[in-house]
């Protein structure tokens, strides 16, 4: 019975409206309680008001759900929130709630101030320690405990007594065996033998502790920090658990769905023997199990079972108050939170409404208050070893921490996976939300493999190194010099970055490596790209542009790669700047781990690393339409087919190489990959090279293969290769052929000719016969040329400028304009020569009586 009785409840009530003038209201935010006990708390409270001048106002939040009403608290205390001056909150979310509390040290020390009732000092002093030090986060005290609840173990004495069982279980064989024996012996299809809170909640949490500790598998994360989770104790007994479900059938599918509502519904309608539960006193004093924890009851309640005798364990649960950090009536809030978690009112609540036990030991101590059926719990509680969830050790990090652990549990007990398997996953993780570095000995770095992947990566970027050496070499040969050495220079530079990065993906990643493997990666991606959509665009421009645009020099040329490079590099910056990749554990099997780097996880991870993804494919992209551009160019100098081949498998090993790295989880796959891609660029592009300077280093250099002193290049001046000198003059059968290579666009005006492209062709000129025909480089070329009988020639115009480059305009027969460009003055002065020396005539020569180089090829399309 209450100390107070209903008429001193009432005079209490009719003083405190005479001072609640002058009182100071503090507000409590807290979950929604019973209209009952509301009723009797409001009049505790004013009758308390009334000696203290502070009064409570309690405000209930609007959901029951214990995640949404953390949620609410947590949103308060971010906008920093003065509306409530107290919080009720779970055991577990102190620390969560940390940066939202007041620190109550320096008001449990003596001399800050005198609380009217009690001493916040006195309070603390006599509260259980193992329940305080869940208000304690980095050595300050955020709080202070209200109630308490343990996990118990309820069962069914008729129906053990009808099995001849005299005493309930102590261990979980005891309990599995009395199951199958009361099972088999009541034959009730509805009857199951064990039920818990098995749902994916806190509640689980809480059960996965108990059956844990129970058994010596550790409290999940230890208070020193260290996680205890992977101990093969631990696994055994949720395996035994899962077994209940899936194998002996102890208990019931449906109860992974169970939470406290479900569970008690399912025992007090009679159909359970044993069940895990909260110390639910009021439960068993009204409704259905009315009466019967009473002596001569059909309930009894026990601690938990154990693996093995006395081992039991029962997680420590109920709520504390603490006060807003941001309440603007601090002394008033303390003096309040004091009061309701008191020592009286502790007592006088539990007598009054229970299971709001106290958490005050010395109350199970006194026997006014363990008196009648108090006695069974208070037996009950004396005797249980409590164990603690891992809430002050996991600070803020708790929710998670919870969120993972009944996630984890919960696929083990449904037999989504071995509980070995997922308890070494959980393990890692926790890791990872706690911020904690793995030791050492629980990771497997690459050894065989690794050392394997290294000689090999090594090798190639030793015949990378080799073929630069090489190109450098024979930087005179027409393959090299075709192909522009700086280029190609470039590009093995790039491949070299790209290899490189495979060391980095092979070793045990921390933050400083995860910001450096983007760097690497992504930059010998752009030069590598960049430098063939550079040396494609100056192709192009030679060979297929309509208008001539001037001088194509290295320099020219070389700003489009490095402005890729660029755009790259600034990128990349900001990437590594605003959400730069995070280490993560990659867990192959139960005792396999890789450290690998997450490049997206977040919002703006995914945002950055997406559009570097973009900018790329854009490049690639660009280059393989400029190389389809140039597909018709001679094939010296036409690498579009090599390009598009390259694209190919780089867009293709891209795709594919990121799923067989999810789907498999091997850590091996992506630097593997990197390794193939690598190497079938390098493969594509340079080994026919490489073949053509092995085979013929001393293919002869062409007269005007050499670009200009200041290493600029005029259009189409590197490329030029005229072959115009006393060996080119042929005498067979009388016909004096003059045949070279050169620059040529065709019009039909000299309008047109401006408009017209240029085109590398074979020049043949036959002076004693007046001929002049172009005909196409390649054997295989569809197009066959054009023929022209000369009847007149016109020199109609000499461009000899280094600007504008060697050009000769001349007009056959007035209807027809060729433009020749050569590389140096010398070259272009002998073409005028041997232009000049075609005689006119109007004798019409037939293809038969031209012999020579000329006999086949060149003449038989006639003027295409």
């Amino acid at each position: 019975m209450p100390p107070f009785g209903p008429l001193v409840l009432l005079a209490l009530s009719i003083l405190f409206l005479c001072h609640a003038a002058n009182a100071t209201v503090v507000k409590i935010l807290t979950q929604k309680q019973e209209a009952s006990m509301r009723t009797w708390v409001d009049q505790y409270y004013a009758a308390w008001s009334a000696t203290s001048g502070v009064t409570i106002e309690i405000h209930e939040a609007a959901s029951s759900d214990t995640a949404e009403y953390l949620g609410v608290m947590k949103t308060l205390g971010r906008i920093e929130s003065s509306n409530y001056d107290l919080y009720n909150f779970d055991i577990a979310y102190t620390a969560v709630l940390a940066p939202y509390l007041l620190e109550l040290g320096k008001y449990s020390q003596n001399g800050e101030f005198s609380s009217p009732y009690p001493s916040i000092v006195s309070n603390v002093a006599t509260q259980d320690k193992h329940i305080l030090v869940s208000d304690v986060v980095e050595g300050r005290l955020l709080g202070l405990p209200s109630y308490m609840n343990l996990g118990l173990m309820y069962y069914r004495k008729d129906l053990l007594a009808r099995a001849n069982f005299t005493s309930p279980p102590k261990t979980w064989d005891e309990m599995e065996h009395m199951a199958k024996v009361v099972l088999a012996n009541e034959n009730n299809s509805s009857l199951t033998g064990w039920v818990g809170q098995f749902a994916q909640y806190e509640g689980l949490t809480c059960n996965a502790v108990e059956f844990i500790a129970s058994c010596g598998g550790g409290s999940i994360i230890e208070p020193d920090g260290t996680v205890s989770i992977n101990r093969p104790s631990a696994a055994a007994m949720l395996t035994r658990v899962k077994n209940w479900i899936s194998q002996s059938q102890i208990t019931i599918p449906d109860v992974l769905m169970y939470r406290e509502a479900d569970t008690t519904k399912k025992f007090f309608s009679g159909q359970a023997v044993f069940m895990r539960f909260w110390d639910g006193y009021n439960d068993f004093r009204e409704g259905p199990m009315s009466g019967q924890l009473d002596a001569g009851g059909i309930v009894g309640v026990a601690p938990l079972p154990g693996c093995s005798e006395g081992q039991t364990a029962a997680t420590l649960g109920g709520w504390h108050v603490g006060v807003n950090k941001f309440t603007t009536k601090p002394e008033a809030a303390v003096i309040a939170a004091s009061f309701l978690t008191s020592y009286q009112y502790q007592r006088d609540r539990a007598l009054q409404y229970s299971p709001y036990w106290p958490t005050h030991p010395a109350l199970y101590d006194d026997t006014t208050f363990c008196a009648g059926n108090f006695s069974v719990w208070c037996n009950a509680l004396k005797s249980v070893t409590t164990v603690a969830r891992p809430t002050a050790v996991s600070g803020s990090s708790y929710d998670k921490v919870s969120s993972d652990v009944f996630v984890t549990v919960s696929n083990i007990l449904s037999d989504q996976v071995s509980a070995s398997s997922a308890l070494a996953t959980l393990f890692v993780q926790l890791h990872l939300v706690l911020g904690i570095t793995l030791p050492a000995d629980t990771i497997e770095y690459l050894t065989t493999a690794g050392n394997i992947l290294v000689a090999f990566t090594t090798f190639l970027m030793g015949i990378t190194l080799i073929t630069g050496i090489l190109f450098f070499g024979y930087r005179n040969h027409p393959v090299v010099r075709s192909s522009s050495l700086i280029f190609l220079e470039l590009i093995l530079f790039g491949l070299m970055m790209s290899y490189s990065t495979v060391f980095l993906y092979i070793k045990a990643k921390d933050e400083n490596v995860c910001r450096v493997i983007p760097i690497p990666l992504v930059m010998s991606f752009g030069l590598v790209n960049g430098s063939i959509l550079a040396k494609t665009w100056r192709i192009r421009t030679i060979f297929a542009a309509r208008i001539r645009i001037g001088k194509i020099t290295d320099l020219k040329t070389l700003r489009i790669a490095l402005g890729i490079v660029v755009i790259e590099g600034l990128l990349l910056a900001i990437w590594l700047t605003v959400a730069p990749p995070k280490p993560n554990i990659l867990s192959v099997n139960t005792t396999t781990r890789y450290w690998e780097c997450s490049m997206g996880g977040t919002t703006a991870r995914d945002i950055l690393s997406a559009v570097v993804l973009i900018f790329n494919a854009l490049v690639l992209i660009a280059t393989t339409l400029l190389a389809y551009s140039i597909r018709n160019v001679a094939a010296r100098y036409n690498e579009s087919k090599l390009i598009g081949l390259a694209m190919y498998n780089i867009v293709t090993f891209v795709v594919i190489i990121p799923i067989i790295a999810q789907t498999t989880g091997n850590p091996l796959v992506i630097p593997v990959g990197i390794l193939v891609i690598t190497s079938l660029v390098y493969g594509i592009f340079f080994l026919p090279k490489v073949k053509t300077l092995l085979v013929s280093p001393h293919q002869p250099l062409m007269k005007d293969d050499a670009p200009t002193g200041n290493g600029a290049v005029l259009s189409g001046s590197e490329l030029s290769t005229e072959k115009i000198g006393t060996n080119s003059f042929s005498k067979l059968d009388k016909v004096e052929v003059v045949e070279g290579h050169a620059d040529v666009r065709i019009a039909r005006s000299k309008l047109l000719i401006g408009v017209s492209r240029w085109v590398r062709r074979s020049i043949i000129l036959v002076p004693n016969r007046s001929v002049v025909a172009e005909i196409p480089l390649e054997e295989a070329s569809e197009y066959k040329g054009t023929t022209v009988q000369v009847e007149d020639l016109k020199i109609l115009n000499v461009i000899k400028s280094p600007e504008s480059g060697y050009c000769l305009l001349i007009q056959l027969n007035n209807n027809l304009v060729w433009e020749l460009q050569t590389s140096t003055p010398e070259s272009l002065d002998e073409w005028i020569g041997h232009f000049k020396s075609v005689r006119c005539t109007r004798k019409s020569h037939t293809i038969d009586s031209l012999k020579g180089p000329i006999s086949t090829r060149a003449m038989t399309s006639g003027n295409v």
